[in-house]
């Protein structure tokens, strides 16, 4: 058992994360077993599923989870499938939504009148030259 409270709170934020990288990992597996049984069943909702599982492999990639090079052998077998029964993965409407450019609602430039102000120089004055004695 640790005896510092540092060492302590370690133990608790790895029991934390622990679990955190379970849920990670189970979701992204489950996702593909509903997605190759999808593809069995010949479900209307595959390219849904699909989607749902690359996504779900680029979050476990993103977290460290998996390595790259695993996630993207995943979703190269996955697509490979897919292509076998012409499936596309779907977007959800949120995605495509964002992809319109935004419109901006900025007020258009007012050209505020520009008060001039002037400025006037005085002349340098020279600053008696310090000498010092040695």
């Amino acid at each position: 058992m640790p005896i510092k409270i540092s060492a302590k709170k370690r133990v608790r934020v790895y029991a934390r994360r622990k679990l955190e990288n379970i849920a990670c990992t189970r979701a992204y597996k489950e996702a593909l077993k509903n997605f190759e049984k999808a593809i069995a069943t010949n479900d209307k909702k595959t390219g849904e599923k699909l989607s749902r599982a690359i996504a779900l492999i680029d979050k476990a990639k993103k977290v460290n989870i998996i390595h790259k090079n695993k996630a993207g052998r995943l979703k190269s077998r996955i697509m490979k499938l897919a292509a076998t029964k012409k499936i596309q993965p779907v977007t959800s409407k949120v995605k495509q939504e964002s992809a319109k450019p935004k419109k901006t609602t900025k007020k258009t430039n007012v050209e505020k009148p520009k008060t001039e102000k002037k400025v006037e120089k005085k002349p340098k004055t020279e600053k008696p030259k310090k000498t010092t004695k040695k």
